[in-house]
């Protein structure tokens, strides 16, 4: 089900017993936004991009969401999806990640999927089965928040 902005803020302010979010301040600049859509080859989706400039990054019931570090991708050590997604060899292999909870399970974005609001999809590392997890980002922290509340 796809929420509004104004739901899925008034659902993490209301999760504050598992959700630890930024905020604006904490927020990655458009420039440096831009430059991750570049060097992952896909724009990102428009709900990704309002809980970046709203929110920075964080976690849902300590799983990262990978957002986007204000360095140059051979210094970040830590949970920026295109570099966690070079990392790992899924930006090669079409999948931009978006959380990574543990080595059996893995939620991301297509790179072949143009769309405005790109569908977020979970695929186990065991046998590689994917299966669409949520139409929009917004709804795949909606579910991760309600799945954890």
């Amino acid at each position: 089900m796809v929420r509004t902005f104004g739901e899925v803020r008034l659902l993490i302010a209301d999760a504050e017993d598992v959700v630890s979010f930024g905020d604006p301040s904490c927020a990655p600049s458009d420039a440096w936004i831009e430059q991750r859509e570049f060097e992952a080859g896909f724009q990102f989706p428009i709900s990704y991009k309002w809980w970046l400039r709203n929110y920075g990054g964080g976690e849902i019931n300590g799983e990262e969401i990978f957002s986007v570090y204000e360095l140059p991708l051979e210094q970040v050590k830590g949970g920026d999806a295109v570099a966690m997604s070079r990392r790992s060899g899924a930006l090669d292999e079409g999948r931009l990640l978006l959380c990574w909870p543990n080595p059996g399970e893995q939620y991301y974005f297509r790179l072949d999927d143009s769309s405005p609001e790109s569908r977020v999809f979970w695929r186990s590392e065991v046998d590689a089965e994917e299966e669409q997890y949520a139409e929009t980002f917004a709804d795949f922290l909606v579910r991760r928040i309600e799945f954890w509340s």
